[in-house]
């Protein structure tokens, strides 16, 4: 799949460039153009889906509504009201509702175990899946690269800072628990003279 993914709402656009050492986002919304960059160990693997509104303007369409529905009943009922009063509210209202369908946006958010770093995606564009793929791709090459600087056996390395190293790759879900257990038992086979007790190494004398 392309490290590539562009997405476009209504008045917003979104660019995602998967880079050596992580995410380049650039976006572009009523003519303001953000852009940052986001390193791998700064990515998170929790998804949180969400919503946006203006929520004036669904209230507005409701009330609109309501009144247009109030005016045509007081006409059918013989009693006297503006020519088009009812007209008039019910364009109001599909106006209004218009509006909220089209600035109404379906979101996406990409966070650390503890919610922060979120990385915001429009969630269905251009399509569910295409996100998924996008973000399933962002998460194997994030890994890959982890893996390679943090979760290899360096015998020029402590064994102290390998531990810690292979801890933190757990606590930020790029390698799991039996994982962990299983790289420390190599790592502890590579340091014989050396045993971890609760995050603190103690060498033999």
């Amino acid at each position: 799949m392309d490290k590539n993914f562009y997405q476009k709402g209504f008045f917003e656009k979104k660019w995602f460039f998967i880079t050596d050492s992580g995410l380049s986002v650039r976006s572009k919304k009523m003519g303001s153009i953000h852009e940052y960059d986001i390193n791998f160990e700064d990515i998170g693997t929790r998804l949180r889906t969400s919503t946006k509104d203006i929520a004036a303007l669904r209230l507005i369409a409701i009330a609109c509504l309501v009144i247009a529905i109030v005016v045509f009943v007081a006409r059918l009922s013989g009693k006297h009201v503006e020519n088009w009063a009812e007209a008039f509210y019910l364009i109001v209202a599909v106006g209004a509702a218009s509006a909220y369908y089209l600035t109404y946006k379906k979101l996406l958010y990409l966070l650390k175990p503890n919610n922060s770093n979120p990385i915001e995606f429009l969630l269905d564009k251009p399509t569910a899946a295409d996100l998924g793929a996008f973000i399933e791709l962002l998460g194997s090459t994030r890994r890959t690269h982890l893996l390679k600087l943090y979760g290899q056996l360096n015998p020029k390395l402590s064994y102290q800072q390998q531990y810690n190293n292979l801890l933190w790759l757990m606590n930020i879900e790029v390698i799991t628990q039996a994982e962990f257990h299983e790289k420390i038992s190599r790592l502890d086979k590579a340091f014989p003279a050396t045993t971890s007790v609760k995050g603190f190494a103690f060498g033999s004398n």
